[in-house]
Protein backbone atom coordinates (compact mmCIF):
# COMPACT_ATOMS: atom_id res chain seq x y z
CA UNK A 1 0.00 0.00 0.00
CA UNK A 2 2.94 2.32 0.59
CA UNK A 3 3.79 2.15 -3.14
CA UNK A 4 0.22 3.13 -4.02
CA UNK A 5 0.36 5.97 -1.50
CA UNK A 6 3.64 7.31 -2.88
CA UNK A 7 2.29 7.04 -6.44
CA UNK A 8 -0.77 9.08 -5.42
CA UNK A 9 1.49 11.60 -3.70
CA UNK A 10 3.54 12.04 -6.91
CA UNK A 11 0.31 12.45 -8.95
CA UNK A 12 -1.19 15.04 -6.63
CA UNK A 13 0.78 16.03 -3.52
CA UNK A 14 -1.78 18.67 -2.48
CA UNK A 15 -4.50 16.04 -2.08
CA UNK A 16 -2.30 13.42 -0.44
CA UNK A 17 -0.62 15.79 1.99
CA UNK A 18 2.23 13.51 3.12
CA UNK A 19 4.89 11.35 1.51
CA UNK A 20 3.97 8.29 3.60
CA UNK A 21 0.72 7.08 5.23
CA UNK A 22 -0.13 7.83 8.86
CA UNK A 23 1.36 5.54 11.50
CA UNK A 24 -0.58 3.18 13.73
CA UNK A 25 0.48 5.43 16.63
CA UNK A 26 -1.44 8.31 15.07
CA UNK A 27 -4.44 6.06 14.53
CA UNK A 28 -4.42 4.95 18.16
CA UNK A 29 -4.26 8.60 19.30
CA UNK A 30 -7.44 9.37 17.33
CA UNK A 31 -9.22 6.30 18.73
CA UNK A 32 -8.45 7.05 22.37
CA UNK A 33 -10.11 10.45 21.96
CA UNK A 34 -13.35 9.03 20.58
CA UNK A 35 -16.34 7.17 22.00
CA UNK A 36 -17.06 4.49 19.42
CA UNK A 37 -20.05 2.88 21.18
CA UNK A 38 -22.74 4.42 18.96
CA UNK A 39 -23.43 6.99 16.29
CA UNK A 40 -21.85 7.63 12.92
CA UNK A 41 -18.19 8.42 12.43
CA UNK A 42 -17.60 10.58 9.37
CA UNK A 43 -14.03 10.09 8.17
CA UNK A 44 -12.76 12.59 5.63
CA UNK A 45 -9.55 11.79 3.75
CA UNK A 46 -9.36 8.05 4.46
CA UNK A 47 -6.27 7.57 2.29
CA UNK A 48 -4.82 4.06 2.59
CA UNK A 49 -7.03 3.27 5.57
CA UNK A 50 -4.53 3.26 8.44
CA UNK A 51 -6.88 5.25 10.68
CA UNK A 52 -9.96 3.65 9.08
CA UNK A 53 -8.76 0.21 10.14
CA UNK A 54 -8.29 1.23 13.77
CA UNK A 55 -11.70 2.93 13.91
CA UNK A 56 -13.36 -0.04 12.19
CA UNK A 57 -11.78 -2.58 14.57
CA UNK A 58 -12.79 -0.62 17.70
CA UNK A 59 -16.34 0.34 16.69
CA UNK A 60 -19.29 -1.26 18.44
CA UNK A 61 -22.12 -2.80 16.41
CA UNK A 62 -24.25 0.29 16.99
CA UNK A 63 -21.66 2.51 15.29
CA UNK A 64 -21.40 3.23 11.61
CA UNK A 65 -18.43 4.43 9.54
CA UNK A 66 -18.88 6.63 6.48
CA UNK A 67 -15.69 7.72 4.73
CA UNK A 68 -15.13 10.29 2.02
CA UNK A 69 -11.97 9.80 -0.05
CA UNK A 70 -11.46 11.89 -3.16
CA UNK A 71 -8.73 9.69 -4.67
CA UNK A 72 -10.42 6.81 -6.53
CA UNK A 73 -7.62 4.25 -6.16
CA UNK A 74 -7.65 4.60 -2.37
CA UNK A 75 -11.45 4.47 -2.25
CA UNK A 76 -11.67 1.28 -4.33
CA UNK A 77 -9.13 -0.47 -2.11
CA UNK A 78 -10.97 0.58 1.06
CA UNK A 79 -14.29 -0.78 -0.25
CA UNK A 80 -12.65 -4.20 -0.70
CA UNK A 81 -11.02 -4.17 2.74
CA UNK A 82 -14.03 -2.91 4.73
CA UNK A 83 -17.18 -4.01 2.86
CA UNK A 84 -19.50 -3.26 5.81
CA UNK A 85 -18.57 0.44 5.77
CA UNK A 86 -19.50 3.14 3.28
CA UNK A 87 -16.78 4.74 1.13
CA UNK A 88 -17.72 7.67 -1.05
CA UNK A 89 -15.37 8.79 -3.82
CA UNK A 90 -16.48 12.43 -3.74
CA UNK A 91 -15.58 15.78 -2.24
CA UNK A 92 -16.89 16.19 1.34
CA UNK A 93 -18.45 19.49 0.29
CA UNK A 94 -20.98 17.43 -1.71
CA UNK A 95 -22.23 15.55 1.39
CA UNK A 96 -25.68 17.14 1.33
CA UNK A 97 -26.17 16.00 -2.29
CA UNK A 98 -25.12 12.43 -1.44
CA UNK A 99 -26.43 11.53 2.03
CA UNK A 100 -29.94 11.99 3.38
CA UNK A 101 -30.51 14.30 6.33
CA UNK A 102 -31.28 11.42 8.73
CA UNK A 103 -27.87 9.86 8.05
CA UNK A 104 -26.15 13.21 8.51
CA UNK A 105 -27.99 13.86 11.81
CA UNK A 106 -26.49 10.67 13.29
CA UNK A 107 -22.90 11.94 12.87
CA UNK A 108 -21.10 11.96 16.21
CA UNK A 109 -17.54 12.63 15.03
CA UNK A 110 -15.91 14.22 12.01
CA UNK A 111 -12.46 12.68 11.75
CA UNK A 112 -10.46 14.65 9.18
CA UNK A 113 -6.99 14.03 7.82
CA UNK A 114 -7.57 16.39 4.91
CA UNK A 115 -4.39 18.48 4.35
CA UNK A 116 -6.15 21.84 4.74
CA UNK A 117 -2.99 23.94 4.49
CA UNK A 118 -1.96 22.47 1.14
CA UNK A 119 -5.41 22.78 -0.48
CA UNK A 120 -5.43 26.56 -0.60
CA UNK A 121 -7.53 29.04 1.33
CA UNK A 122 -10.72 28.92 -0.78
CA UNK A 123 -11.06 25.13 -0.76
CA UNK A 124 -10.08 24.84 2.91
CA UNK A 125 -12.71 27.39 3.93
CA UNK A 126 -15.34 25.56 1.88
CA UNK A 127 -14.49 22.32 3.72
CA UNK A 128 -14.58 24.04 7.13
CA UNK A 129 -17.98 25.57 6.30
CA UNK A 130 -19.23 22.06 5.50
CA UNK A 131 -17.90 20.71 8.80
CA UNK A 132 -19.48 23.62 10.68
CA UNK A 133 -22.87 23.00 9.08
CA UNK A 134 -22.70 19.33 10.10
CA UNK A 135 -21.59 20.28 13.64
CA UNK A 136 -24.46 22.75 14.02
CA UNK A 137 -26.99 20.10 12.96
CA UNK A 138 -25.57 17.22 14.97
CA UNK A 139 -23.45 18.53 17.84
CA UNK A 140 -20.60 16.44 16.40
CA UNK A 141 -17.03 16.79 17.57
CA UNK A 142 -14.54 17.55 14.81
CA UNK A 143 -11.03 16.04 15.09
CA UNK A 144 -8.38 17.30 12.63
CA UNK A 145 -4.90 15.99 11.91
CA UNK A 146 -2.35 18.68 11.20
CA UNK A 147 1.42 18.61 10.92
CA UNK A 148 1.74 22.06 12.46
CA UNK A 149 1.32 22.88 16.17
CA UNK A 150 -1.49 25.34 15.44
CA UNK A 151 -4.94 25.27 13.86
CA UNK A 152 -4.87 25.38 10.04
CA UNK A 153 -7.72 27.92 10.08
CA UNK A 154 -9.03 30.76 12.25
CA UNK A 155 -11.50 28.67 14.21
CA UNK A 156 -12.96 31.62 16.14
CA UNK A 157 -14.23 32.99 12.80
CA UNK A 158 -16.34 29.81 12.60
CA UNK A 159 -17.66 30.05 16.18
CA UNK A 160 -15.57 27.09 17.27
CA UNK A 161 -13.25 26.27 20.12
CA UNK A 162 -10.01 24.42 19.46
CA UNK A 163 -7.82 22.32 21.71
CA UNK A 164 -4.73 20.34 20.81
CA UNK A 165 -5.44 16.98 22.40
CA UNK A 166 -2.45 14.99 21.26
CA UNK A 167 0.95 15.31 19.62
CA UNK A 168 2.13 12.07 18.05
CA UNK A 169 5.89 12.05 17.78
CA UNK A 170 5.97 8.49 16.45
CA UNK A 171 4.64 9.53 13.07
CA UNK A 172 6.45 11.07 10.13
CA UNK A 173 6.06 13.93 10.14
CA UNK A 174 4.92 14.26 13.77
CA UNK A 175 1.19 14.94 13.86
CA UNK A 176 -1.11 16.96 16.05
CA UNK A 177 -4.74 16.09 16.68
CA UNK A 178 -6.93 19.11 17.23
CA UNK A 179 -10.44 18.94 18.70
CA UNK A 180 -13.03 21.50 17.62
CA UNK A 181 -16.45 22.14 19.14
CA UNK A 182 -19.12 24.68 18.23
CA UNK A 183 -19.43 27.54 20.73
CA UNK A 184 -22.94 27.43 22.20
Amino acid sequence: MKKVFFKQYIKNPKLTGSVIPSSSHLSKAFIKNMDLNSGTILEVGAGTGTITEHVYNKMENKSKLISFEIQEEFCNDLRKRFPESTFINKDICDIYDILDLKTIKDIKYILSTVPLLSLGKKKSLEIIETYKKIMLQTGATYLQLTYTPFSPFKYKNFDMTCKRIETVWRNFPPGNILKYKIIK
